[in-house]
């Protein structure tokens, strides 16, 4: 699945926030359930790597968002 990743100043914490779209597909492979806290490896069209965290909660946009300051704009693959 390609999505956007989106540096969003106003996360007040370390975790990503993932699309609503990403939520539903991950839910649908396991099996409806995901565990408190998901470990997610995100991958640009280059083959740079890059892990971040999930702990249940949902953009506000179609993007991953992160308070980190990645490269914004990019398109990057998770595996």
């Amino acid at each position: 699945m390609e999505l956007e990743v989106r540096a969003v100043g106003e996360i007040a914490s370390c975790f990503a926030s993932l699309p609503l779209r990403l939520i539903q597909a991950l839910q649908s492979t396991a099996g409806g359930f995901l565990p408190p806290l998901l470990a997610l490896e995100l991958k640009s069209h280059s083959g740079a790597s890059w892990h971040v965290a999930w702990s249940g909660s949902a953009s506000k946009s179609s993007a991953i968002e992160v308070p980190l300051v990645p490269p914004t704009r990019l398109r990057w693959f998770i595996y």
